[in-house]
C-alpha cells in the first residue's frame, strides 16, 4: 500500500467534495441569473469558493497534495520502501525501540527513568508544584506571558513579513529545502543520509543494539540514572532557590533576555540578527545557494558522505574502543563528569559556578541604578576637566615662549670654557711633571 498516496487522497478528498459542491452551486446561480435576465449577458459572479471563504483552504490542500506527490521528498519518504516504511517494518527502528527489553521497556520499567520522574517528589512534581518552574513560566509576569503578550516574541515572529512568514514564503527557506533535488531530496535519496542511518547494521542499528550506547546510557548507574537520582543534577537544578529558580526570577537571566533592548529584542528588531539570517542575500540564502555550504555537505562524496561512509569518523566513533565507547565505559568521561565532585557536580552545587554566575547577574542588577545615579557626577567631572584645560592652555603658551633652551646652552658653554682654562693653568705650572 502506498501510504503517501493514501494520505494525500485522504487529505484532499473533503476539499475536492467541497469544491465540486461549490461548482454545482455556482452553475445553479449562473442558470438562475440567465433565467432572470432573459437573453441578456450573464452577470459574472465571483468564485463560490471565494464567497464562502474556502479559497485559502483549497489552496493549502493543493499545497499539501503537491508536498506528498510521488516525486516530492515527503512523498518518497511515505512511499513503499521509503523511510517511514523502513521505520515500521519488522525488526526496524520502531520494532527495536518497542520490543521486550528495548528502549521504551527500560524507560517505563519499575524504577526506570519515567517511573522515577512521575514518582512523588520527582521531576514532574518539582516542575508542577506551587512556585515551581511551570508556575513561574506561566505567571502573569512570567516568561510565557511576556512571549505571548501583544508586541512580544510570538507576535514578532508570526508578524507579516516576520521570520515565519519569510521562511514559509513561496520562494522562502522551507520551499527551497523541500524543492526537487534540494537538501531534503538529497537527504532522503537512495544512499543518502537517512538511508545510511536506517540501513541494516547502520548507525541507528549500532546505537540500539544490545550492549550498545543506548543500552549503556539507560543501564542501572548509567547516565540517565545519575541525572535522575535523588540529589542528582536535575534535582539540584529544579530545587527551590536552584539554578532554574534564580534564572526565572524577576531580574534574572530570562527576564533580561526578554526585556526591551534584551537579546530577543535585538534578534527580532528590523535589520536585526533574524532579518540578516532570513533576508534576501542573508546567511540562509548563502547557505542554500548552489555550491553553498548545504550543497557541499550533501553532494555526492561530500562532507556527509565522508562522515557517514564505511571507515569514516562516525564509524570510528561507534567502533569498539572508539569515542562513544570511551565516553560510556566504566570510569570513562561520562562517569567522571557525573561522579560526585565531578565537573557537573561542581557546576550545579549550591556554591558552584552556575550559582555564582547568578550572583554576578544579581550584583550587576543592583549596580545598575548606582551607575545610573553616577552619570550626572561623571558629566560634571568632565565639564570641570574642560574648564581646567581652558585655564591651563594660556599658561602653556606663555611657558613655550621663554627661550630656556638657549640659556641652558650658553651656561653649558661657559662652564666648559672655565674647565679648559683650569686644566691649561695646571699643566703650565712648574712641578707638574711635564
Amino acid at each position: 500500500m502506498d501510504l503517501g498516496k493514501a494520505l494525500s487522497d485522504l487529505a484532499a478528498t473533503p476539499f475536492k467534495i467541497a469544491s465540486v459542491g461549490l461548482e454545482i452551486a455556482g452553475d445553479t446561480v449562473t442558470a438562475v441569473q440567465r433565467g432572470l435576465n432573459g437573453s441578456g449577458p450573464a452577470i459574472v459572479a465571483p468564485s463560490m469558493s471565494r464567497i464562502f471563504g474556502f479559497d485559502d483552504a483549497l489552496s493549502r490542500a493543493g499545497r499539501l497534495t503537491r508536498l506528498i506527490d510521488d516525486d516530492a521528498p515527503l512523498g518518497r519518504a511515505l512511499a513503499p520502501g521509503g523511510v517511514l516504511d523502513r521505520l515500521l517494518r519488522p525488526g526496524g527502528l520502531v520494532d527495536q525501540i518497542s520490543q521486550d527489553g528495548g528502549l521504551l521497556d527500560r524507560l517505563t520499567a519499575e524504577g526506570g527513568a519515567v517511573t522515577r520522574a512521575l514518582a512523588p517528589g520527582g521531576i514532574i512534581d518539582q516542575l508542577t508544584l506551587d512556585g515551581g518552574l511551570l508556575d513561574q513560566l506561566t505567571s502573569d509576569e512570567g516568561a510565557l506571558s511576556r512571549v505571548l503578550a501583544p508586541g512580544g516574541f510570538a507576535e514578532q515572529v508570526l508578524a507579516t513579513d516576520g521570520v515565519v512568514d519569510r521562511v514559509l514564503s513561496e520562494d522562502g527557506i522551507a520551499a527551497r529545502l523541500i524543492a526537487k533535488d534540494g537538501p531534503a531530496d538529497r537527504v532522503l535519496a537512495d544512499g543518502g543520509v537517512v538511508d545510511r542511518l536506517l540501513s541494516a547494521d547502520g548507525i541507528l542499528d549500532r546505537l540500539l543494539e544490545p550492549g550498545g550506547p543506548a543500552d549503556r546510557v539507560l543501564a542501572d548507574g548509567g547516565v540517565v540514572d545519575r541525572v535522575l537520582s535523588a540529589d542528582g543534577i536535575l534535582d539540584r537544578v529544579l530545587a527551590p532557590g536552584g539554578v532554574a529558580d534564580r534564572g526565572l526570577a524577576e531580574g534574572g537571566v530570562v527576564d533580561q533576555m526578554l526585556a526591551d533592548g534584551g537579546i530577543v529584542d535585538r534578534v527580532l528588531r528590523p535589520e536585526g540578527i533574524a532579518d540578516r539570517l532570513v533576508g534576501q542575500g542573508g546567511i540562509a540564502d548563502r547557505l542554500l545557494a548552489d555550491d553553498g555550504v548545504v550543497d557541499r555537505v550533501l553532494r555526492a562524496d561530500g562532507i556527509a558522505d565522508r562522515l557517514l561512509g564505511d571507515g569514516g569518523p562516525v564509524d570510528k566513533m561507534l567502533a569498539d574502543g572508539g569515542l562513544v565507547d570511551r565516553l560510556l565505559s566504566e570510569g570513562g568521561i561520562a562517569e567522571r563528569l557525573l561522579d560526585e565532585g565531578g565537573a557537573i557536580d561542581v557546576l550545579t552545587a549550591p556554591d558552584g559556578a552556575l550559582m555564582k554566575l547568578n550572583d554576578v547577574v544579581d550584583n550587576l542588577n543592583q549596580l545598575a541604578p548606582v551607575l545610573a545615579g553616577l552619570a550626572p557626577t561623571v558629566d560634571k567631572l568632565y565639564d570641570a576637566v574642560l574648564v581646567l584645560n581652558d585655564a591651563v592652555n594660556p599658561l602653556s603658551n606663555i611657558a613655550g615662549r621663554i627661550p630656556l633652551s638657549r640659556q641652558r646652552g650658553k651656561r653649558a658653554a661657559k662652564a666648559a670654557a672655565a674647565r679648559q682654562a683650569v686644566d691649561e693653568n695646571g699643566q703650565g705650572q712648574p712641578g707638574s711633571g711635564h
